[in-house]
């Protein structure tokens, strides 16, 4: 992960650098404090209470810190915070120390440090040596800068490289040494390595992923003021240092512009999104029940059965009268995900400023007559034609695609645990709740991969991935019974009885009662599930397997087979679902999969990537994964799992940045809808991994 990165919330061409004195005169006063920190601290204390700041972490286990270093005061307002939050607390500083300086009102070309690391020391048994280094190097960077002798040189090279020996200081030394001497020191924070990396003017000052020594720090410092001297383009450090962050900041924002280039366009009347989705990749998508799950394959053939492929919105509803009115709205949005998901090349569609809008991935649309028209696009259309989707009435009766006939491949335990990224111990425990309860509940944040673990846990206990024994629906709030076991539907002439996936599924299993078979339910806590499985409740429960009873439409005694297995999936990490009742927790046992970044096989993964970029994003993920865990609105089931990771051979740049761009960001703005400024902090933080 970058040290820290530049920023500035002016957006004006020439920098405002009135900062430069008030910094200056800062650090001198710093000075005065050497000898006497129990009263600095004291000043710090009161700078916080007045302006009602949380007091930060700066000694062990949230201790009062009894010692603290000049370096790590200028950190306290040289940190990713809220632009107001930043100068009430140098203001209230400014106040407390008896300065009678103007706060700044920008803070052009400082780089900020990243407040999970804003202290320049560790602590521990070490702290309060490594703090009197930090106050020696802060009085002699200040006399080299002021009076530069061989002396004062000598002094400054020797405490520089003592300081480097020391753990959390590092590039954020020379940080340091620009705050209090920003016409002196050079700053090398994340962003001005890289423009000096890489920009050809620069090239030959070898700058490596290395800490410099103090003798060559001096001397990028030198060649640097030498070429910032020649040229017309900078006229300081301080210049240099803004300059790199405006051009760091254009550079992301066409890059996010680019991703971002999908929005829902009006022409001539007519609602279109330029969509190059081919008619291969809408059939793969079709056939695929994770993307086109029932209900949302159900209501694209609404409109493909029509004249044109085309209908009022209205009337579908209308022609659904047992379905919600928000059926297709909330149908066509999750699918909508879904596809975005499966794809992976373009992020939401908005409309105009409004809110995200997803019907136009598998629609066109245009008003007509007051109603609103929904038309399935074209080489969807011819996808489901090439398919004959068309000729089945509901989605269940649609067979698998045809394969050719083989015998099943052999899973065992070993397979699971080269995919899944969880201690044996850890697959035991799951395994042997599921045999013992024969329900369970695989829950936890966004991305840990409860899916994908149910599924090979599935596997596992079989022996072999038979995918006629394992079968996987998805939950959501329209769900009901009559989708899940049986229920009218509605034709040409009147209504008929339709069996539904769970019915159907129970029955195969029925029949085949030495072999085990497992129903798994993706997102079980979205649906209302007393209403979804009815009288069937008390059937699942260990003790009443193989035991029957009269079903509600058929009076037909119906049991759920003591061969079958539920395996429901929970997202720990949405708002808007309901918790599970205490009825249907106690026939569940439950089981938290955690991100596994730390886990063997995920770091044997980081290993055959052998991707710096890579393994700076998971640095910085697993550093937002602890502030989500501090976070008292979140907690531990919303961190970043590490499935968003898995699954590509070839971990490429391009889909790194991707990844943080359609599926790590928009998460960030869902947790923390209402803290903006933690959003562009971590964003930040995000991007810049990838540099």
């Amino acid at each position: 992960m970058p040290e820290t990165v530049s920023t500035s919330p002016n957006s004006h061409q020439q920098g405002n650098y009135e900062w430069i004195d008030v910094y200056t005169r800062f650090a001198d006063k710093l000075l005065e404090f050497r000898h006497d920190r129990p009263a600095l601290i004291a000043h710090i204390k009161n700078a916080y209470a007045s302006t009602e700041q949380k007091f930060p972490t700066l000694a062990r286990d949230g201790q009062e810190p009894t010692d603290i270093c000049p370096f790590t005061i200028f950190g306290l307002f040289n940190k990713q915070m809220t632009e107001a939050n930043r100068k009430k607390l140098l203001k209230s500083l400014l106040s407390e120390l008896g300065l009678s300086l103007k706060c700044p009102a920008f803070f052009d070309g400082i780089p900020v440090l990243n407040p999970q690391k804003s202290t320049f020391y560790w602590f521990g048994d070490n702290q309060a040596h490594d703090i009197s280094i930090l106050w020696e190097m802060f009085d002699a960077a200040i006399a080299f800068a002021d009076t530069p002798t061989k002396e004062t040189r000598n002094c400054f090279i020797q405490l520089y490289d003592q300081c480097q020996t020391q753990k959390g200081v590092k590039w954020n030394l020379s940080m340091g040494l620009f705050w209090i001497r920003p016409s002196k020191y050079l700053s090398l924070d994340a962003l001005n390595r890289m423009h000096l990396k890489n920009s050809e003017e620069f090239t030959h000052l070898a700058i490596t992923s290395l800490v410099p020594t103090a003798a060559e720090y001096l001397n990028i410092t030198e060649q640097v003021r030498q070429a910032i001297t020649a040229s017309e383009q900078y006229t300081s450090f301080v210049d240099f240092s803004y300059k790199v962050w405006r051009e760091a900041e254009r550079i992301n924002k066409e890059k996010r512009a680019l991703l971002n280039t999908l929005v829902l366009k009006e022409e001539n009347g007519k609602y279109h999104a330029n969509i190059d989705i081919s008619v291969e990749e809408w059939k793969e998508m079709l056939q695929n029940k994770k993307v086109f799950y029932p209900d949302a394959l159900r209501m694209i053939l609404s409109w493909y059965r029509k004249p044109k492929h085309q209908a009022a919105v209205k009337s579908i509803i209308e022609e659904n009268p047992t379905l919600p009115q928000s059926f297709p709205y909330y149908t066509v949005t999750a699918l909508g995900k879904q596809i975005i998901n499966k794809l992976g090349r373009f992020k939401v569609i908005r409309e105009s400023n409004q809110k995200d809008t997803y019907w136009c991935i598998p629609f066109e649309g245009w008003e007509e007559n007051n109603n609103f028209i929904w038309k399935v696009r074209d080489e969807l259309a011819e996808a489901i034609r090439e398919l004959g989707l068309a000729e089945y009435d509901e989605p269940e009766e649609i067979p698998e695609p045809k394969a050719e006939e083989r015998e099943a491949e052999s899973y065992t335990s070993e397979d699971f645990l080269n995919e899944v990224y969880i201690p044996e111990r850890n697959y035991q425990e799951m395994k042997d709740k599921l045999l013992l309860k024969k329900n369970i509940i695989l829950q936890g944040a966004p991305g840990v991969g409860k899916t994908f673990s149910a599924e090979r846990l599935a596997w596992s206990i079989m022996g072999c991935k038979d995918k006629e024994r394992v079968m996987l629906i998805q939950f959501h709030q329209s769900y009901s019974y009559e989708d899940f076991i049986m229920g009218y539907r509605p034709k040409e002439a009147g209504f008929e009885l339709k069996y539904g996936p769970f019915y159907k599924f129970c029955k195969k299993a029925e029949k085949d009662a030495n072999r085990a078979y497992f129903f798994i339910i993706d997102e079980i806590n979205r649906g209302n599930l007393s209403k979804i499985f009815g009288e069937l409740f008390m059937l699942m429960e260990k003790d009443y397997r193989g035991r029957s009873m009269p079903l509600l439409y058929t009076e037909e005694e119906f049991a759920i087979p003591k061969n079958l297995y539920i395996i429901g999936m929970m997202n720990t990490a949405d708002r808007s679902l309901a918790m599970l009742d205490y009825a249907l927790r106690r026939r569940f046992a439950f089981f938290e999969l955690e991100p596994g970044f730390r886990s063997e096989g995920f770091m044997r993964l980081q290993r055959q990537a052998d991707n710096r970029k890579f393994d700076r994003l998971i640095s910085v993920v697993e550093q937002l994964n602890n502030e989500i865990c501090r976070d008292d609105s979140l907690g531990k089931g919303f961190r970043i799992g590490h499935s968003y990771f898995c699954g590509e051979s070839n971990i490429t740049d391009a889909m790194l940045e991707s990844i943080v761009q359609h599926e790590l960001i928009p998460l960030l703005e869902e947790y923390w809808f209402d803290e903006q400024s933690k959003v562009d902090n971590w964003t930040i933080n995000l991007l810049n991994s990838l540099q």
